[in-house]
Order: structure tokens, then sequence, then C-alpha cells
């Protein structure tokens, strides 16, 4: 899943998709160097508007046409216990799963309705088992060690997401809003990512002007069905509490992970 992600500080602030040179300076106050989904907070994502690509804000984490106003937002989104006692969970619409994207309620956004999310950086989580100090044995429980992953030699990168536009029907308000697609995780990734083996729909240049270019969904599909190569990523571990930290991205070294790659970490990255 794709639940964390980022933009660098001190980044090209104009990028550029098929003809369109997208200047994000406007933008600037929004990029975070974590951006954490359940905040739901407003970012930067692309669009076509008839032709005209550009960029605008909307708010991550999907919400249902069913929905009718700020309080089931809230209870949507935090949970809520009804008047027999009973919980009900939170729904988490953050990502849409390639797999399902055209059925229910994201079907009207994924045959309409495209956006790209800009990034420089994701986070995903890797579970390992803790290791029995008396005995040297991995136990059932695990220790989750954080990743910052980038696309090598690209300052920025594309995610494939679909939005809608929701009326509260109290006040009237007009809130657009956008879920990240996510697909099958690559080689790299189902290590890292090792507990739901799930990864962002990562699109090259062409792949993301075609995507904001069709409402097909056999073509819709044939884009996203395309797994980014792992050897076009790169990834390192990072402090644990980084979301606190004034330097999210600083690399860390795990003993752990170095035992376990036997090699393959190199200053705290992985390849």
């Amino acid at each position: 899943m794709c639940f964390y992600k980022g933009i660098k500080t001190n980044v090209t602030l104009n990028i550029t998709l098929g003809e369109t040179d997208l200047d994000l300076s406007g933008f600037e106050p929004l990029f975070k160097e974590v951006e954490v989904g359940f905040d739901f907070s407003p970012s930067v994502v692309v669009t076509n508007e008839n032709g005209n690509l550009q960029p605008r804000i909307m708010e991550w984490g999907f919400i249902p046409s069913y929905i009718r106003d700020g309080n089931e937002l809230l209870r949507m989104r935090s949970g809520y216990t009804d008047s027999t006692g009973k919980f009900h969970p939170p729904m988490d619409l953050l990502n849409a799963r390639v797999e399902t994207v055209f059925q229910n309620l994201y079907k009207d956004a994924a045959l309409k309705r495209h956006c790209l999310v800009p990034a420089t950086h994701f986070f995903e989580w890797r579970h390992l088992p803790k290791i029995n100090k008396k005995t040297g044995k991995p136990l059932k429980t695990t220790d989750k060690y954080p990743y910052a992953i980038q696309v090598k030699q690209q300052e920025w990168f594309w995610m494939a997401g679909i939005w809608q536009g929701w009326t509260d029907r109290q006040t009237g308000e007009y809130l657009e809003n956008y879920a990240i697609i996510t697909q099958p995780a690559n080689e790299l990734m189902k290590k890292i990512h090792n507990s739901k083996e799930r990864m962002p729909a990562i699109l090259t240049n062409q792949q993301a002007y075609d995507f904001l270019n069709t409402s097909a969904e056999q073509e819709t599909l044939a884009v996203l069905s395309d797994i980014f190569p792992s050897n076009k990523l790169q990834a390192h571990t990072i402090q644990k509490d980084f979301r606190m930290s004034s330097e999210p991205l600083l690399p860390v070294i795990y003993t752990m992970i170095e035992e376990t790659e036997k090699g393959t970490v190199e200053n705290g990255k992985l390849f």
C-alpha cells in the first residue's frame, strides 16, 4: 500500500509531461518531506482538463458519493461505535487496487477522472522476526524497519491516481479528493513491503501522459499492468521515528538487516 509519500525540499519546480511544462512553484507551500495519508491533507495532483494538463490541489483520501456530510465522512475515516456498542472500524480509501479499480465505488472515477500524483519518494516498512536473546532463534513477533524509496536518477516521478468531487449536503462545501492506485509489488518491493507485497503504480513519463489521455478500461489497465522494474528503484533504511525528524530521509544502518541481507546493504541502501 502507499500511505506515506513526500516531496524533497529544494526540488526543481518545473516538470515536463508530454509537450506540457508544469509549473509547480505556486504549490510549493504544500510540499512536505513526509506526507501522511491519514492526515487527509491537501496536496498537488495533475489532471487533464479538456486536453490541458494542469496541477491542482486535492485532498488525499477518496470520498464515496454516498457520504452525505462531514459527520459521515469523519465516521467513515475514524470509525465509530453504534447504538449497540459495536465498533465499526475506519474505511481506508487512500489507495485503490488496480485489480478492483473498475468496480464498485471507484468505477466512475476510473472511467472518467484520472490524475497523476507527483512525488520524489515514498515510504514503506519491512517486517523481520524478532530474535530470542537466549536461543538466537526468530520469534513470531516482528520488528518494522522503515525505508525511503526513490526512482533512480530522477528527481520527480509519477504515481497513478483517480479523483472525484464531493459536496457536503449539509454545508454545500465542495471538495476534490483522490486515491493512489496500487499494484502487485516488484521484486524489490516484495522484499521491503513484505507484509502486503504491494506498491504504488509508478509510471514513466510516457505512461503518465497516456494514463491522463485515456479513459477506456482496457487501455487504462494496459498502462497499470506494467509493473515498474526493481532496477529503476533504490531504497534505503531510515530512522524509525522519521516522521518526527527534521531529516526524515537520513540513511540509517540496522544490524539486523545487514545480517539478513548478507552484504546486499551498502551505506544504508538496498539495491
